[in-house]
């Protein structure tokens, strides 16, 4: 992404998050579901997507987590809204008319313009946690973007939501988390942790928490764990990363040398070119949400 370009993403996410922050300012909106009158389906910034028809019903295995930002797209009439103090799968972030291409409404270039949005998403998430990095790790998040697209040729809409990793009912906003709040339970990329160590939703019982990849291979196991640690603490918010000894910092993978860290360990893999940044349950306890975000507050143990 080209710096004119990944300036104009940013100027995009800071204008979407103004937006849906700005729009409750007043707090949730009142109990009940959103009804729209005749002919106006078109949802608004802010509003929760409580389910989605079609395709996106089943989530897929590329779900946990996304190799790359991929975009589906629904109609409109595929997609319900509620109001947002119940559970919900999603927000809607964006919203815009539909540019029209040789006198026709051009919904591919709705889906580029969704997955420009998403790329901005993660492209703040990666300025915000730069400096902590050591310029060693990228931040991995786990989020799904739709396109939902209105039905009507006159006055075409095109709407971008930002979905649960595997379309998970969930309570509070994702967005709001944005601006250093605790995360929605199932955001995030975590692993099982047994003996099968699958990737399975953050809301589910897990053993660990993925919060980052290496940059560069390479690099020497304690500044690796070292600077893992760092970015944990940057996008966890916690205090203590170990939580008194109840979690441990973990680096696999990376081909990095023989040494140890001040943080955890590095669990060495020589069939992995690039490390992954873990944080893991010690003893029998699960976690059943994210970390992402929560600060002081009490760990989600299980």
């Amino acid at each position: 992404m080209t710096r004119e370009r990944l300036a104009g993403v940013l100027l995009l996410v800071a204008v979407v998050l103004g937006s849906v922050l700005f729009a409750r300012i007043d707090g949730r909106r009142v109990a009940g579901v959103a009804t729209a009158v005749p002919g106006a389906t078109a949802p608004s910034v802010g509003d929760c997507v409580v389910g989605v028809a079609g395709p996106l019903t089943v989530p897929t295995r590329a779900a946990f987590p996304p190799s790359s930002l991929s975009v589906a797209s629904v109609g409109e009439t595929s997609v319900t809204y509620s109001d947002c103090s119940g559970e919900h799968v999603g927000e809607v972030v964006a919203y815009r008319l539909t540019p029209v291409t040789d006198g026709e409404p051009s919904k591919e270039l709705d889906n580029a313009w969704c997955q420009d949005v998403g790329a901005g998403y993660q492209s703040m998430m990666q300025w915000r946690f730069r400096g902590a990095t050591s310029g060693l790790w990228q931040p991995s998040t786990n989020q799904r973007f739709v396109a939902i697209l209105s039905a009507s040729t006159e006055g075409s809409w095109g709407a971008c939501a930002v979905l649960a990793p595997g379309l998970e009912l969930y309570p509070g906003s994702f967005v709001e988390s944005m601006s250093g709040q605790q995360a929605p339970p199932p955001f995030g990329l975590c692993r099982s942790g047994d003996h099968a160590d699958r990737w399975v939703s953050c809301s589910s019982p897990h053993r660990v928490q993925e919060f980052g990849v290496a940059v560069e291979a390479g690099m020497s196991s304690r500044e690796a764990v070292a600077a893992c640690g760092e970015l944990i603490k940057a996008m966890s918010g916690m205090p203590d990363v170990n939580a008194g000894g109840l979690l441990k910092v973990q680096v696999v993978g990376g081909n990095t040398e023989a040494g140890g860290g001040d943080f955890g360990d590095a669990d060495l893999d020589p069939d992995s070119t690039f490390g992954r940044c873990r944080l893991i349950v010690v003893g029998p306890h699960q976690l059943t949400g994210t970390l992402l975000g929560i600060g002081a507050n009490e760990l989600p143990l299980g």
